[in-house]
């Protein structure tokens, strides 16, 4: 029986409404006299996030960001610094408006739930305490020892939460990490795109456009008693 559900994060929980490029950071930069380009920036960026995070796991944006720096031999002011720093303070991570009730509905379900995403901490965690009071266990990168395109991440919450693969529900909007890597160990997945747009894929067990329906789905299983995976 289902004991528990997965969620994805970005785009499915919710978004960045004011997402900051690294065109913008760069601006500040070349403004102070620093020559770092956007794609320069991106590349330490990601380096940081999906590699050096799984390590290290940076607790702000400050220590994000000092590692960037490191990483591109580059010496930055404290004022420079700070007006990125401020600025990535500033970006809020925006949960949908179904996300509080759907996870809530879930909790009242009984169900043990996490949340599986390679983004820090330090860039969601604070926006979000309505829905992550309801969370059991959020797996960053750090905690699963590896980023989310290596399915492991989800063997991690599974150890967790002391659940077995064919007990849970995934849910997500990437038809490759959330649907395809969780399917793997016999997860049941719901795929959610919001805007409708699905890709040609029979992979996921369900498509939805909301976790309202998400949800829906999930109550109906329960009460049919249906395995995970069916």
């Amino acid at each position: 029986m289902i004991r528990a559900v997965i969620f994805d994060l970005f785009l499915t929980l919710g978004r960045f409404l004011d997402q900051i490029t690294m065109e913008q950071v760069s601006e500040i930069l070349v403004e102070n006299r620093y020559d770092l380009s956007p794609q320069q920036l991106d590349s330490a960026l990601s380096f940081t996030v999906f590699v050096d995070y799984l390590k290290k796991r940076f607790n702000s944006n400050e220590g994000i960001f000092r590692n960037v720096f490191e990483l591109l031999k580059t010496n930055v002011d404290s004022d420079t610094f700070s007006q990125i720093i401020q600025m990535y303070n500033e970006s809020k991570f925006t949960p949908y408006s179904d996300s509080a009730n759907a996870v809530r509905k879930v909790k009242e379900m009984n169900l043990k739930t996490a949340i599986a995403t390679t983004t820090p901490k330090c860039w969601f965690v604070q926006d979000i305490p309505e829905l992550i009071s309801e969370i059991d266990f959020v797996c960053t990168g750090f905690e699963a020892g590896c980023d989310k395109s290596n399915p492991r991440i989800f063997e991690a919450i599974f150890k967790e939460l002391n659940i077995k693969p064919e007990e849970v529900v995934v849910i997500g909007d990437n038809p490759k990490l959330d649907v395809e890597n969780s399917s793997k160990y016999g997860c049941t997945t719901i795929l959610l795109r919001r805007e409708g747009d699905f890709p040609d894929t029979d992979l996921p067990d369900y498509k939805v456009t909301s976790l309202t329906e998400a949800v829906n789905i999930i109550e109906e299983l329960l009460e049919n008693g249906a395995p995970a995976g069916i």
